[in-house]
């Protein structure tokens, strides 16, 4: 069974323009845990995050806690975290 064909095939396909709503305050991080197997985060994954973004329920989130930066699942409700961003993408790297 397929799932794709090459009349579905986008030459003119940009990353860029897919996943970066807002180019002056969007950044990538690389995951270096596996804390968020769960979710299908994995060490090497890409976060694309948006520091512009409003906060949904469920998000992830990258905040600063006691002085660094933590990846979080947003939840109802106000956080105590500094929120820096939120996550609006993944890239996943499969090697």
């Amino acid at each position: 069974m397929s799932f794709f064909s090459y009349s579905t095939f986008k030459s003119d396909l940009s990353l860029d323009k897919l996943l970066i709503k807002n180019p002056l305050t969007t950044f990538f991080w690389r995951l270096e845990s596996d804390n968020f197997r769960d979710l299908g985060l994995y060490v090497k994954d890409i976060l694309v995050v948006d520091k512009s973004a409003k906060v949904r329920k469920n998000d992830l989130l990258i905040v600063i806690r006691e002085g660094e930066f933590c990846l979080i699942k947003a939840k109802g409700g106000r956080n105590e975290d500094e929120i820096w961003g939120v996550v609006v993408g993944v890239v996943k790297c499969l090697r």
